[in-house]
């Protein structure tokens, strides 16, 4: 295909890209705190994202863009994503922007939070609020080494996800524990009570 024909076939693509799908995904760390964010969108929704094309043949300017791609990125992720508890907000971090395979771009950040566990989690999805683009990712939200998964469509008119998060295992294995401890303190005092009151029995 000439290359006429090629760019004219990316310009056409573009003006005509009003409506796009992705995915997300939001994995929580209940001993560190902290949820791992995993965006996936396409190099088609980057104009509209960060005002970077990337339909470029030249190494040098593909470059520059690519560069300037992972500056909005890592400054957009905290705006584009809020996160809090119930206990207040959380933090997000690290935005990172990388290449896939064929069109997907990778949009990665982390967010530190107050304590999870026992808490709601609600993420605020702000990602192409304010734009022309009709972008729609389909989110999974869990906790991690745990097989439940919530999933939900976000979109600039569904903007929530929430998830109850579960008290972390070495809490509960802990008062697991502190029961078990306790209930056998228990039954050594009834086992003592009983001795006293036999041998009070016997003497009598």
């Amino acid at each position: 295909m000439a290359p006429a024909v090629v760019a004219l076939a990316v310009v056409v693509a573009v003006v005509g890209h009003n409506r796009s799908e992705g995915k997300s995904s939001f994995v929580v760390d209940l001993d560190r705190d902290r949820v791992d964010i995993a965006v996936q969108i396409v190099t088609l929704d980057l104009p509209e994202l960060c005002e970077v094309d990337l339909s470029t043949s030249d190494p040098a300017l593909r470059a520059a863009r690519l560069h300037r791609l992972d500056a909005c990125v890592e400054t957009g992720m905290p705006t584009w994503l809020k996160l809090r508890t119930d206990a207040g907000p959380c933090r997000v971090a690290g935005g990172t922007a990388r290449l896939g395979d064929g069109f997907a771009v990778h949009l990665d950040a982390h967010a530190l939070c107050p304590p999870l566990a026992g808490k709601t989690l609600t993420v605020d999805w702000g990602l192409f609020q304010g734009t022309s683009l009709e972008h729609t990712s389909v989110a999974e939200l869990r906790v991690a080494g745990r097989d439940d998964v919530d999933r939900a469509l976000l979109s600039r008119r569904h903007t929530k996800l929430r998830l109850s998060l579960p008290q972390p295992r070495r809490a509960l294995l802990a008062g697991a524990l502190a029961c078990a401890l306790g209930l056998g303190f228990v039954a050594i005092a009834a086992r003592r009570w009983w001795r006293r009151r036999q041998h009070g029995a016997d003497r009598a």
